[in-house]
């Protein structure tokens, strides 16, 4: 059994054990709450560098993004939150339950699920989570401006969304908390488990949030740099980023590009007003800076 499968099964294991104690006595301290969405979007998308051959143009329906999912959720006496969550993708546009980015597929298998951990966490000691996870870096530096609608938002950092991590996170003091984070980046034979360390640092207080993330990556993979910050006041909502990779030595093409992003939002009733512009450096060809980093 992988150690993919292996995490989903044992969250799997958790949730229905849960269940079991919604039996009990202690049945009002269990929540179970399934949850999911459908996202599609219709698009018209022209490629500026088409090959010859290639089609410049494209109009078709793509699935952004849907999933499937339950939180299982259980209040210890102590005071210590117990948690498991397991969610699947679902690509609505093509009928399948996949990854429609196939970004998963790079990890591990394309179908697997997207999200498979449990953790417990408690306001005296903070937070612990083990298993298929969004990840650290990702959480405080691409998330803040990942709140466009659209399949591409997601490509405009060189964050890794989702991998298996072993990830703390400690409790809030005066608005400033640490999470230190072990990611298993690569599956390869020979790779060793959580090969990866994030750390980061972030600041909440009164609707600003600001955050400063650091991916130290193994072998000769790019290390990774980002700040991000926030400000949401009344229906207003605004988000900036920065991210710079650190690229090995071998890397001579375009060796330390930078990704820089600027969103913005209004809400007015039941309708969001969202505008985003991301401005990146391009990659150069074989062995740049994407060949060290994935």
């Amino acid at each position: 059994m992988s150690k993919f499968f292996g995490t989903a099964f044992l969250v799997s294991a958790l949730i229905f054990l849960f269940g079991l104690s919604g039996a009990t006595a202690a049945f009002a301290e269990l929540t179970l709450t399934p949850y999911g969405s459908l996202r599609v979007q219709a698009e018209s998308v022209v490629v500026d560098k088409a090959q010859a051959g290639e089609d410049n143009h494209y109009n078709g329906l793509r699935d952004a993004y849907s999933r499937l999912g339950v939180q299982a959720n259980y209040l210890l006496d102590n005071g210590v939150q117990l948690g498991a969550v397991l969610e699947f993708p679902l690509d609505v546009a093509q009928m399948q339950a996949q990854d429609p980015s196939f970004f998963q597929g790079f990890y591990k298998e394309n179908n697997g699920p997207r999200i498979a951990k449990i953790t417990a966490s408690s306001d005296q000691w903070g937070s612990l989570a083990l298993g298929n996870q969004w990840l650290a870096y990702y959480n405080n530096i691409a998330y803040p401006v990942d709140y466009f609608s659209s399949f591409y938002s997601g490509f405009a950092t060189h964050a890794t969304f989702r991998r298996e991590a072993l990830t703390y996170t400690t409790p809030p003091l005066n608005g400033v908390q640490l999470t230190v984070s072990g990611v298993d980046m690569t599956d390869g034979a020979g790779t060793a488990y959580l090969d990866t360390l994030q750390t980061a640092l972030s600041y909440q207080h009164q609707g600003v949030q600001l955050a400063l993330a650091y991916q130290d990556s193994h072998d000769e993979r790019a290390n990774l740099l980002g700040v991000s910050g926030s400000y949401h006041s009344g229906a207003w909502r605004f988000a900036t980023k920065v991210e710079q990779l650190q690229s090995h030595h071998t890397v001579v093409q375009n060796a330390n590009p930078m990704v820089a992003n600027l969103y913005g939002s209004y809400t007015l009733n039941d309708y969001t007003f969202k505008a985003m512009v991301s401005k990146g450096d391009g990659k150069a060809g074989k062995n740049d800076e994407a060949d060290a980093f994935l």
